[in-house]
């Protein structure tokens, strides 16, 4: 992925973060599926450990790591610029 598409995937991550403030459904179905799969922890039973493990990674993946990565993506995206710009100042674009 060259800098211009890191950029630009950047710019959708901001676009997408400033909807989902202005619009909290996305956080609330987020919300809503962690407590639906933290109930389903609840009720399983001591011997059921590879749902436990299942369940447990799929609260982690809604919880967390897909803001997460939206995050990394606009890091990514501030970083591509600053290449950008540190190249345009060196004549190299």
């Amino acid at each position: 992925m060259d800098l211009q598409d890191q950029l630009e995937i950047g710019q959708q991550a901001e676009e997408f973060l400033r909807y989902v403030d202005e619009n909290p459904y996305f956080r609330k179905l987020i919300e809503r599926v962690v407590l639906e799969y933290s109930a389903r922890l609840l009720g399983l039973k001591p011997d059921q450990r590879d749902d436990f493990s299942r369940l447990k990674e799929r609260v982690d993946v809604w919880q967390s790591e897909i803001l997460d990565a939206i995050g990394g993506d606009i890091a990514n995206a501030r970083e591509a610029l600053r290449m950008m710009e540190g190249n345009k100042q060196q004549g190299i674009l």
